[in-house]
């Protein structure tokens, strides 16, 4: 069809040359048996993604109960035992400079931490699977914006003020990585779960409370003094790592799902392809 088409920005076929093209088509049997097949497959799909919904669905139910402590008291204004409300800024210092996306002759080449790669995270990992966009820092930046084990990195704007404060922890040793200036970073001066990381600041009443501080016109956003101003709800550290392992599970299988959808797609694409 590419070689019928004409125009540049936006192609057409004529109706002309369309109907003067042959096709190959299996025969009618084989017709029928390929379109239940098909048929079939995207049947496949579309259970596998309402179980995807689902899973989602109970990830933000566990979510809210697991990060709040809702599941351990029927108040839930009461703070559970042992946990303590905190603010962000009593967790760690959160800052904001971070490296453009340029490259200099006088300037280190550097992996670059980028918005996309914690708004994208699904697991909220970020690690060397990540594929670093390249650029240069100079030998300041190198020292100060360079990301560390137990680091979390938050989106600071938005188009839309309900998207706002994505996070995702640094959970390997990436050296030469910085992190962009579209990115605020929390460097945690008390102790904290490094799996609980991923799960804390993504609490869905958390998100709630940033997109209700967020401001703007064009473009929403968050000021520093908004993360260090936001509580947190903390639990011991045991809990701590009984909750993030119960949210690893739920994700992992979200994760598992999500490739099984992409593997059937991808099957259906490649079976249509051969066959026509």
């Amino acid at each position: 069809m590419v070689d019928i088409s004409v125009g540049g920005l936006s192609p057409t076929i004529n109706w002309g040359d369309l109907k003067q093209q042959e096709f190959l088509l299996p025969p009618k049997d084989q017709q029928a048996k390929l379109a239940e097949l098909l048929w079939a497959m995207d049947e496949v799909v579309e259970r596998e993604n309402e179980v995807l919904d689902k899973m989602k669905g109970f990830k933000d139910v566990r979510m809210i109960n697991l990060l709040n402590g809702y599941n351990l008291s029927q108040n839930k204004e009461v703070i559970p035992k042992g946990w303590k409300l905190l603010k962000i800024k009593e967790l760690g210092v959160i800052n904001t400079s971070g490296v453009n996306k340029k490259i200099k002759e006088d300037e280190k080449e550097i992996n670059l931490l980028n918005y996309m790669d914690v708004y994208s995270s699904i697991d909220k990992n970020i690690d060397s699977r990540i594929d670093f966009m390249k650029v240069t820092a100079n030998s300041n930046q190198l020292i100060k914006n360079q990301i560390s084990i137990g680091d979390v990195l938050f989106t600071p704007s938005s188009e839309t003020a309900d998207d706002i404060g994505h996070s995702a922890v640094v959970t390997e040793d990436l050296p030469n990585t910085l992190h962009s200036y579209h990115l605020v970073r929390l460097k945690f001066k008390k102790k904290m779960d490094l799996n609980f990381k991923r799960f804390v600041f993504n609490n869905p009443k958390i998100l709630y409370s940033f997109s209700r501080k967020a401001k703007g016109v064009t473009r929403m956003t968050l000021s520093l003094d908004d993360f260090n101003e936001t509580e947190i709800r903390v639990p011991p550290i045991e809990t701590q790592k009984n909750i993030a392992n119960e949210l690893s599970l739920i994700v992992d299988n979200i994760l598992t799902t999500e490739s099984k959808i992409q593997s059937s797609k991808a099957l259906q694409k490649s079976l249509i392809n051969q066959v026509f």
